[in-house]
């Protein structure tokens, strides 16, 4: 029953959480979307006018795989990420 009550309250707080990142966000500078299209997962990181699509993907474990090639230039064939952007995507 406790674990319902936890499940519940998290479902409710669901948007609270996310209203604040999107806020955090706006407020640094950038934006994050997630996006899935059967096998492949791909998170844009959006920045000003610049976006870079990152691929990804769930182990069995759950354990999260980033391909990093995938983020190495702006808009996928744009112009290269400088060192201190690409620590910072």
């Amino acid at each position: 029953m406790f674990k319902f009550l936890k499940f519940f309250k998290n479902q409710i707080l669901l948007n609270k959480r996310l209203t604040a990142e999107e806020e955090l966000q706006k407020a640094e500078g950038y934006r994050i979307k997630f996006t899935q299209a059967g096998n492949e997962s791909v998170i844009t990181y959006y920045e000003g006018n610049r976006e870079i699509p990152i691929g990804f993907e769930f182990t069995l474990l759950n354990d999260v795989i980033l391909n990093t090639n995938s983020f190495r230039r702006w808009n996928g064939r744009g112009k290269e990420l400088t060192p201190l952007e690409y620590e910072r995507v």
